[in-house]
């Protein structure tokens, strides 16, 4: 997605998925993008936090590259210093088929569903030690897929129900397991971004009754994640 969307601050946007559903099935066909609905992304985003100047950034970004392309030039150059690279375009392609291709394998419907029963599985594992004091542990990751190298965030949600007892000594252990179910720490760089309502994570956290805390996190994935082809790893704890 950097690639394709060099304005990283729109990654956080409230309309970001929207917009990228809009664009999908231009960059999908590796179509123009015409000024009607140029016109049409500016009318339909309009009153969203996706700011006009943006969205013609993206489509002049986008069209150029087109144009590039069809002159043989694939990658940035003294012509075309701002295109999108189609090497790298082609290549997340080909990892978006295989996450597709493995899903199906799995037994699942498609990438959304193999997810969303890894997030309940992933919050069975983080619940099942503290059912007995009013605590919920919850996650939510940022993106369903991820290319070696790119950094990815999560936000672990603690929830003391209990109306007038404080969580104390909170601990979030963090295990990431590949596909045999082997500790892969080491692989990626885990990250404490910032704490909401929580003192720490590390053994000496407090969560005050009655409260709901947020723990976000940044994974980096090494080199070593995805050396020659896509993995699947699975993010739990307790």
């Amino acid at each position: 997605m950097p690639n394709i969307i060099r304005d990283t601050t729109l990654y956080d946007k409230e309309y970001f998925a929207p917009f990228i559903e809009s664009i999908a099935p231009y960059v999908d066909s590796k179509e123009a993008i015409q000024d009607s609905v140029r016109q049409s992304l500016l009318n339909d985003f309009a009153d969203s936090d996706i700011l006009p100047v943006q969205i013609n950034n993206f489509v002049n970004r986008w069209n150029t590259s087109l144009d590039a392309w069809s002159n043989g030039i694939t990658s940035p150059n003294a012509t075309y210093p701002d295109i999108i690279s189609k090497d790298s375009l082609d290549y997340y392609d080909s990892v978006i088929q295989e996450s597709h291709n493995y899903a199906l394998s799995r037994g699942f419907e498609n990438v959304g569903e193999m997810y969303q029963n890894l997030i309940e599985t992933i919050q069975n594992d983080l619940n099942r030690d503290l059912s007995g004091v009013c605590t919920n542990v919850s996650i939510q990751l940022n993106q369903t897929a991820t290319m070696t190298r790119e950094a990815f965030r999560g936000t672990f949600t603690i929830e003391n129900g209990h109306g007038t007892e404080p969580v104390t000594d909170f601990l979030l252990d963090i295990k990431i397991r590949d596909e045999a179910g082997n500790i892969c720490n080491d692989l990626f760089q885990i990250n404490v971004e910032s704490l909401e309502s929580i003192s720490s994570i590390d053994g000496q956290g407090v969560v005050g009754a009655d409260t709901r805390a947020k723990a976000n996190m940044l994974f980096i994935p090494t080199n070593e994640a995805a050396i020659n082809e896509s993995k699947m790893y699975y993010f739990g704890g307790s």
